[in-house]
């Protein structure tokens, strides 16, 4: 992962114009050891490196501004591709490099015997079984109103369009806490399903907030996180339930069943909330 981190970054620091493409290919050993070689190669159409240059790359603290440029966004230390030169071989492999001046580079990473397990494909192709929690939901229950609280906007694009595909569409969104208890003001809402990690404000802080007011607190507020993030980093009290990232489809239809449909929020033995999936 490292290695094509860097190779991927290089191609896109030194290609303007054209493509950037990963080709992987696998090939067992012929002695059917169950072992095989795995090539990763990362094609950029680029300026190109010279053949003299090419030899210096995998070298420590070389950075070839001669032909990169002085422009301070294609400096560093030197040390990526020597460091993915040093991984490859204790990985039993290598990293290569191809390149033609004006027309792009290849850097190719190849590991030599790495283990395989042959897939085994069942005779007959089972069908995908419905979910059976997202065709339970009652369709009044789908009018709900829901608010989403992330102050990553991809995060809610994601969760926003989750909602809907399972029939959600009633669905608000804030980028804080702040913003959050603003939107509270305003219009009401059934349920919060809201981020932990937020700035200015975090997710129990926005929880205790919404609770300590009369108005909202019967609303039931969803705390989104890593299972990890919640270990002692947080006070989990103000919350009703917990769901696991990252979101699906199915975790979102059974949280919505459980809470809104069954009604049933009971804590655990030491008070917690809940973890929903």
């Amino acid at each position: 992962r490292q290695i094509l981190i860097n190779l991927f970054g290089n191609a896109v620091k030194f290609t303007k114009n054209g493509t950037i493409t990963l080709h992987v290919s696998f090939t067992p050993d012929p002695d059917a050891s169950g072992t095989g070689t795995l090539r990763c190669a990362v094609t950029d159409t680029g300026i190109g490196i010279s053949e003299e240059d090419q030899n210096k790359l995998m070298e420590p603290f070389v950075q070839l501004s001669g032909l990169r440029g002085p422009n301070a966004v294609n400096n560093g230390t030197g040390l990526g591709l020597s460091i993915s030169k040093r991984l490859a071989v204790c990985m039993n492999g290598d990293l290569t490099c191809t390149s033609r001046i004006g027309e792009g580079s290849t850097f190719a990473v190849t590991l030599n015997s790495v283990r395989y397990r042959a897939k085994t494909v069942p005779a007959v192709k089972e069908q995908p079984k419905p979910n059976p929690v997202a065709e339970t939901i009652a369709r009044d229950v789908k009018q709900i109103r829901i608010l989403v609280v992330d102050d990553v906007q991809l995060n809610l694009r994601v969760a926003t369009a989750l909602f809907n595909r399972i029939g959600f569409n009633n669905i608000s969104t804030a980028n804080s806490g702040k913003a959050a208890l603003e939107l509270l003001d305003k219009q009401p809402i059934d349920l919060i399903l809201s981020d932990m990690w937020m700035p200015e404000m975090n997710g129990a802080e926005f929880s205790a907030e919404v609770k300590k007011d009369p108005r909202f607190a019967h609303i039931p507020i969803v705390a989104q996180t890593a299972d990890v993030e919640t270990n002692g980093n947080f006070d989990m009290s103000h919350f009703d339930a917990i769901i696991l990232k990252p979101l699906s489809k199915e975790k979102l239809s059974n949280m919505v069943k459980h809470i809104i449909e069954d009604g049933d929020l009971q804590k655990d033995a030491g008070g917690e909330p809940v973890t929903l999936g």
